[in-house]
């Protein structure tokens, strides 16, 4: 019984701990997609650019 109680006395504090492991683990990878969605929209716009270039000099011998 004594095993019992003591189990339960620090259910709590082991709860708390494994919160805090997440919390500090969801941080990590909030900041992974960070960085990642960071990457993403410089790849979108440098294809933007070389669209816009290309499209461009398609375009530009009609109007000549």
């Amino acid at each position: 019984m004594e095993d019992h109680a003591a189990v339960t006395l620090d259910l709590p504090a082991g709860i708390r701990e494994l919160r805090e492991e997440m919390i500090r683990r969801f941080e990590q990878v909030d900041r992974r997609f960070e960085q990642v969605d960071r990457r993403f929209v410089w790849l979108v716009g440098m294809q933007m650019a070389v669209l816009v270039a290309v499209i461009g000099s398609l375009v530009g011998p009609y109007y000549r």
